[in-house]
């Protein structure tokens, strides 16, 4: 099937919002080539689990494409029109499972040596849409905060040796207490600028006590996510001819719940899901 045949009713599997949102671009959809839409569609199957910013940036390339008329869409895509792609492609079942798609897709790229022409095509892409739509400046300007050290008594090496002429050093800190005050101070402008997962607490161990206002991830908490995760390829590599990557399309059907993954936020379940499934070398 190819996107010009594309059908309302197909997107009937997609969660609530995505399926809203892909039935409301339709038509922008069928005007598209087979080798970019389910690029895009994977995006829009995540819809309902992306943060409020990511929803943002996909409705604001959606209403961009929408807006082109029938000769910039065949000059922004003229290049991935180029794309030979085989029956089996075309063929599979690419609306519902995009994913799946792309990571065949790049396998199929490899073996025809059509990958570099298809980067060549993605980074167009996204130059033009840098240019049509600029990112949105965050409402409040970015802050980070890196902590480093934990259970280092001792260290004589020269810390940031390449980022000092950039900035400031100070010796005097009184390190005592630091975390929590830093944690504190975050805290307080999270408070004073309530936007939804604007405001992280990431801890490569266990978080430490902290303001709910925080959106908080922390990698030692997803050891029984991460063990979970590790049975289950230990299962599928067990089977004869599994490669990597057969495991890597098994992979991205994994849900949340799948590892155990079951709170009431449903989006940094999804989050976490990603941080363990999709990170190079995770």
């Amino acid at each position: 099937m190819l996107p010009r045949e594309l059908k309302p009713e197909q997107f009937s599997g997609y969660p609530p919002e995505a399926g809203k949102l892909a039935r409301n671009y339709l038509v922008t959809l069928r005007q598209l080539p087979l080798s970019f839409v389910p690029s895009l569609l994977r995006e829009i199957i995540d819809y309902d689990f992306k943060f409020p910013a990511e929803r943002g940036e996909l409705e604001r390339e959606l209403a961009n494409l929408a807006s082109l008329s029938a000769s910039q869409v065949s000059e922004w895509f003229q290049k991935f029109q180029q794309i030979k792609l085989s029956a089996k492609l075309e063929n599979s079942d690419w609306v519902n499972l995009p994913g799946q798609f792309v990571e065949q897709l790049s396998a199929h790229l490899w073996t025809t040596h059509q990958v570099d022409f298809f980067r060549a095509a993605a980074t167009g892409y996204a130059e033009l849409l840098r240019v049509a739509v600029p990112q949105e400046k965050p409402p409040i300007p970015r802050l980070g905060i890196t902590i480093i050290g934990q259970g280092v008594s001792e260290y004589d090496g020269e810390l940031f040796r390449k980022l000092r002429p950039h900035g400031a050093y100070f010796r005097d800190v009184k390190p005592e207490n630091g975390l929590r005050l830093l944690l504190d101070a975050v805290a307080t402008r999270a408070k004073a600028h309530p936007i939804p997962y604007a405001h992280w607490y990431i801890d490569g161990k266990q978080a430490e006590e902290h303001d709910p206002a925080l959106t908080s991830v922390a990698y030692g908490a997803l050891t029984p996510v991460r063990m979970a995760l590790l049975r289950r390829i230990r299962t599928e590599t067990d089977h004869p001819g599994m490669g990597p990557e057969a495991l890597r399309t098994i992979m991205a059907q994994i849900r949340p719940g799948d590892l155990g993954l079951k709170t009431d936020d449903s989006v940094l379940d999804r989050f976490r899901l990603k941080v363990l499934t999709e990170g190079c070398g995770t």
